[in-house]
């Protein structure tokens, strides 16, 4: 994976974050990002991960995200990785 497809990646996942009121809901919550700044913010390298965290932090959440995109929990794994390799 290069770094172009895990920050694709990382977009698909925030625009589905951003057609669920209860997932950007809870992204918000999470991150403690401000609504009107998240869109300036998409091409910024930490809150890609930030995205990839999101997703990663609760099975349901990665299952469903995976499922709708057609890639598996291992493809967000390795993004997140590809992103912050030191992490």
């Amino acid at each position: 994976m290069t770094s172009s497809d895990a920050e694709t990646l990382a977009i698909r996942a925030f625009s589905q974050v951003m057609d669920d009121p209860r997932l950007l809901g809870a992204f918000l919550a999470q991150s403690g990002e401000e609504p009107a700044r998240l869109s300036d913010r998409l091409t910024e390298r930490g809150f890609q991960i930030g995205v990839l965290d999101f997703l990663l932090a609760e099975d349901a959440r990665l299952t469903a995200f995976c499922e709708a995109v057609n890639v598996t929990p291992h493809d967000i794994a390795l993004a997140r990785h590809v992103l912050d390799p030191i992490a």
